[in-house]
């Protein structure tokens, strides 16, 4: 469909205009919507061309239960299928949210950093601010601090644990010992502090945190991690991906003179 104030495509479902950010009130039929046919779901990230762009259902994200559960927290951010490149130093983005495609309040801060170098090492980076909206932001914030909880529940267990063998490793060099025995003492009470400790406290947080972002979730949403992803330049060209097709769409009619693939 079309906006009556900019004359931008958007998609059916979309609330706001992507170019203006209008209500969608009064709008024409696209042009280029009897010539979408969906596709089955590709595994591989797709890329969008400006013309003729193929709509790809994009993959169904899996929401954990929100039992207490380790096997909950979903340790592994989905996948990106939709890919674009831009080759241009200015690009403009839809001013709706790339999530759920409601009108953006504030910023999302994209960076990437390249490596260069052997024996001197070089860091650059680059970024972009595209429009988002709070709410979608502050579930991805939540399941970001769910999975920085967990790994480090994880590591301190590992750590209390391996402290635990080298007392048990004295205690074997020592023999029957004064010191064997507090060693051992120490081992077992140092094994039982660290699995009691990961299930009682540091485990039921990371889940805390993990059902805190579900509960921020939206039915609009597209998942709960960022749906878009810089993905690093080469020369003047950009690379970007995108979890909704119609986000990717609405950029790519937004910058089409720029587009390059």
């Amino acid at each position: 469909m079309y906006c009556d104030q900019c004359g931008v495509s958007n998609p059916l479902a979309a609330r706001f205009c992507m170019g203006c950010g209008a209500p969608m009130g009064g709008m024409r039929p696209s042009a280029n919507a009897a010539r979408i046919s969906p596709k089955p779901a590709q595994a591989k990230p797709q890329v969008l061309p400006v013309s003729a762009a193929t709509a790809v259902a994009p993959p169904a994200v899996r929401v954990p239960p929100a039992h207490s559960s380790a096997a909950a927290i979903q340790e592994i951010v989905s996948g990106f299928p939709y890919t674009i490149q831009a080759s241009a130093r200015k690009l403009s983005f839809p001013l709706t949210c790339p999530c759920c495609l409601g009108a953006s309040d504030t910023q999302l801060s994209l960076t990437y950093t390249r490596t260069t170098g052997q024996r001197v090492i070089h860091n650059t980076s680059r970024g972009w601010e595209p429009p988002y909206c709070r709410a979608c932001l502050a579930h991805v914030e939540a399941a970001q601090d769910a999975r920085n909880a967990l790994r480090a529940a994880r590591n301190a267990r590992t750590a209390q644990l391996v402290g635990a063998a080298v007392l048990f490793l004295i205690f074997a060099a020592a023999h029957v010992s004064v010191i064997g025995l507090l060693a051992v003492a120490g081992g077992i009470a140092l094994a039982v502090y660290a699995v009691r400790h990961y299930q009682g406290t540091t485990l039921p947080r990371a889940e805390s945190l993990w059902r805190r972002a579900l509960a921020l979730k939206q039915p609009s949403c597209c998942d709960i991690d960022v749906a878009i992803r810089y993905n690093g330049w080469y020369g003047s060209v950009q690379t970007f991906a995108f979890k909704r097709d119609e986000y990717a769409r609405s950029f790519a009619d937004l910058n089409a003179a720029k587009i390059v693939n």
